[in-house]
């Protein structure tokens, strides 16, 4: 009886982190999508990663106080056409990226640039994951 209870057990956890490689990676590439969008100005992965009542609100330090602002769908989609057209030459390196929790229906990332901080909460949306909100800050300093 213990090996059979040893064997579905191993089983259930096969079967559990299988989902969970997939989710893992189907969440890491919704994340790419966002940095493409936001960091690259790639406005077709915006489109493929940001659910429709996605919201956006950041703090960003103006003459020593942090100011906040919030962005809407529409706003974002000009951010991210405006991004393509500035210069290449800033840094749009990802220092690191942190995926905090998978769940059915959730999941929540941070991603650490130069400049500060992105936590992103994502939703899945008809089985496919979408960037539903961002709250950030900056600068690191």
């Amino acid at each position: 009886m213990k090996t059979v209870f040893l064997i579905i057990s191993i089983i259930i956890s096969s079967i559990s982190f299988g989902q969970n490689t997939k989710e893992t990676k189907l969440v890491e590439k919704t994340l790419q999508g966002y940095y493409e969008a936001f960091y690259e100005g790639k406005l077709s992965s915006f489109t493929k990663i940001a659910s429709k009542e996605i919201h956006k609100y950041g703090y960003w330090k103006t003459n020593g106080k942090f100011v906040g602002e919030p962005l809407t769908y529409e706003d974002m989609v000009k951010y991210v056409k405006r991004i393509k057209t500035e210069s290449n030459d800033r840094d749009i390196s990802i220092k690191e990226i942190k995926i905090f929790d998978i769940l059915e229906n959730t999941a929540s990332a941070k991603l650490k640039f130069w400049w500060g901080y992105d936590y992103i909460l994502l939703a899945k949306e008809k089985d496919e994951w979408k960037v539903r909100m961002v709250l950030w800050e900056g600068p690191l300093k």
